[in-house]
């Protein structure tokens, strides 16, 4: 609860205590006033200390900051993990020192909206702070003598950009993986946080485990989710007993079974995986970790049993409730559950979890999503817009925003768009599919067989066959529409997939259609 929500709960109870008083030494005539007077300033602080708890309706007024991740110029590949993992120490630590008084964003937050190729490049990180609401932002940069690995950093005002403090820390190059707690106590002392550092003389850490969590939490950030099962379990396999790189695989394996799911491939194996290894946590090292909670949660939507996704989310919620994840993850739950966390709808649960976490893609996407359903394309647009502003290189967004432009035949902006597209992800084979279906429509159909065979050469985009084998049928080259169809049928996504419906009806009908006529238009 804020301070001053603190203090005028207590100037409140006060009040009441004093007009208790004044009731029992009034008359009878006064008396009548003083209890309609104390009743109603009773319900105010009730409602207040109701209000107080649930998340979202009181402001947090706590301050923004983040360690940006820390440059370095030294071109070592084999040690090119160490900053990441510098720059998330720094962050964790600023978190448990100001968390009175500040907001810490993690790096994994900053990687969701983070142009890699600028990452380096100190005026676009200052726009970029004040893109995602940082009140102060630190910029730092890595460097390594032959004895001693240091970091010198700025700290700015944002938006202002105004330079606070310039400082350098330093270590011994034996010492170097200390680092993030050094640099998190020195920017911590510039707001008068005097924390000593502990003494890690001593200290014996194994790199090799390091190296491999830290590779799986970057590529877990980066969205590589495949990358991150593989060193999520080399880390697994060196130290079972570490709660963080046990719920690394966890995560990992999680979000990379969801990922093949989704595309119609099997993932039962890492899923239940997933759940073994967050329940055996649970269980044995650690029951009082939010993030394993919300991954069991995460499971249990996924596999549509809600009633026990809810209990793990309300957990996760009680253990932290600054976790923006776990309040998006409940937008999966009916909307009648909102009530218990404190919302009335699903754009109020976006909204503050974008309050929570600016840098939420997903979260925005989700919320133009909510406005698009509900025929309010301006709030939509406005929604991916925003989404844009921070990420201007957002694939989903700016297709999100094409597929706006598609609806309104507006050819201009479409082609604008995905000559933009084309550019940042000329790999990627949903950007050729869509290009496909925009071309389809307008019934150049050569066009569209060439951007949807793109579509399958790129990634063997699924819905691409099924749209190759209207146009196949179109052209009367029957039977390479059947083969097309069939393709699509292999690739179902589950029990409930319309478009393998569709194929599988498309080629029922051509088989069973007369041989003569299919021989004669066949090509």
């Amino acid at each position: 609860m804020p301070e001053i929500i603190t203090f005028f709960s207590i100037f409140l109870g006060l009040l009441l205590l004093i007009l208790a008083f004044l009731y029992f030494k009034s008359e009878s005539a006064v008396r009548a006033r003083l209890r309609i007077v104390w009743l109603i300033l009773l319900s105010v602080l009730i409602l207040i200390i109701i209000f107080s708890r649930l998340p979202g309706y009181l402001p947090d007024d706590r301050l923004r900051l983040s360690v940006f991740p820390i440059a370095d110029y030294s071109g070592h590949d084999s040690c090119a993990w160490i900053p990441y993992y510098i720059t998330g120490a720094s962050n964790t630590h600023l978190h448990e020192i100001l968390s009175d008084e500040f907001r810490v964003y993690p790096q994994e937050w900053i990687w969701q909206c983070l142009d890699a190729d600028s990452s380096m490049n100190v005026p676009y990180l200052q726009n970029l702070a004040a893109r995602i609401e940082l009140d102060y932002a630190v910029f730092g940069s890595l460097s390594r003598e032959t004895t001693e690995t240091a970091i010198e950093y700025l700290i700015f005002k944002s938006p202002e950009r105004t330079l606070l403090h310039q400082g350098r820390v330093a270590l011994p190059s034996s010492m170097q993986l200390q680092l993030g707690e050094k640099l998190a106590r020195d920017i911590a002392g510039y707001w008068q946080y005097s924390v000593p550092l502990a003494d890690s003389t001593g200290m014996s850490l194994d790199e090799q485990f390091l190296a491999r969590r830290t590779l799986a939490r970057k590529n877990l950030a980066q969205r590589n989710y495949a990358e991150a099962v593989q060193f999520a379990a080399q880390a697994f396999a060196l130290d079972s007993t570490d709660v963080p790189a046990r719920t690394l695989y966890a995560q990992a394996l999680l979000l990379q079974g969801i990922r093949l799911r989704n595309q119609g491939q099997g993932s039962d194996d890492l899923l239940l995986r997933a759940l073994r290894l967050c329940e055996e946590t649970i269980l044995n090292h650690r029951k009082d970790d939010a993030t394993l909670y919300r991954l069991l949660a995460k499971y249990y939507i996924v596999e549509k049993m809600f009633g026990k996704a809810e209990e793990c989310l309300l957990k996760a919620i009680a253990l932290d409730p600054d976790d923006p994840h776990v309040y998006f993850d409940y937008t999966y739950l009916h909307p009648s559950r909102y009530k218990k966390i404190g919302f009335d709808d699903e754009e109020q649960i976006l909204k503050h979890v974008l309050f929570l976490n600016p840098c939420y893609e997903e979260a925005r996407l989700h919320l133009s999503d909510y406005h698009y359903y509900r025929n309010n394309t301006v709030k939509a647009r406005a929604a991916v817009e925003a989404l844009l502003a921070i990420h201007p290189r957002s694939v989903d967004g700016l297709m999100y925003l094409g597929n706006l432009a598609m609806e309104k035949k507006d050819s201009t902006e479409f082609t604008r768009i995905y000559d933009l597209l084309l550019d940042i992800a000329p790999h990627n084979p949903e950007v050729f599919y869509n290009l496909g279906i925009y071309y389809y429509h307008r019934d150049d159909f050569e066009q569209a067989e060439e951007y949807f065979n793109r579509a399958v050469r790129r990634g063997n985009h699924p819905d691409s066959h099924l749209y190759l084998g209207y146009i196949y049928e179109k052209m009367g080259r029957l039977r390479r529409a059947q083969n097309e169809y069939a393709l699509r049928i292999r690739d179902q996504r589950g029990p409930d997939d319309p478009f393998a419906e569709e194929a599988r009806r498309r080629l029922q009908l051509l088989t069973n259609s007369d041989s003569s006529i299919f021989h004669a238009n066949e090509n």
